[in-house]
């Protein structure tokens, strides 16, 4: 499929921070290899993967736990928790086309 992504460049694809990959990495969520001591790389299978868990939602049969003023941070207008918040990102990205990117191909200097 592609090259394996490192966490910082995985958050910047999915527009959320590197602690968040960590996190779902660290839950079981998302598979990835670690290389060494630090170094952790994430194959796009594994990415897919995520992505379609998380736009499937709760797919397992079971009842959505309660949530409690607890799980709903202060100032949170939408009254969704943050990981809520981040999987419905994730999703409205996942829905959007991508558009083309412009490529340089050298110096824009005519001579």
């Amino acid at each position: 499929m592609g090259r394996p992504y490192t966490v910082a460049g995985l958050a910047a694809h999915w527009g959320t921070s590197d602690t968040f990959v960590y996190d779902q990495i660290r839950a079981g969520k998302l598979k990835a290899m670690r290389f060494g001591g630090k170094l952790i790389r994430i194959k796009p299978e594994a990415v897919e993967e995520y992505e379609c868990q998380a736009t499937l939602g709760n797919s397992d049969g079971l009842p959505e736990p309660e949530r409690t003023e607890a799980d709903t941070p202060i100032g949170a207008s939408n009254g969704l928790t943050n990981e809520e918040r981040t999987a419905s990102r994730l999703a409205r990205m996942i829905e959007r086309p991508r558009r083309p990117r412009l490529v340089s191909s050298g110096p824009s200097g005519h001579s």
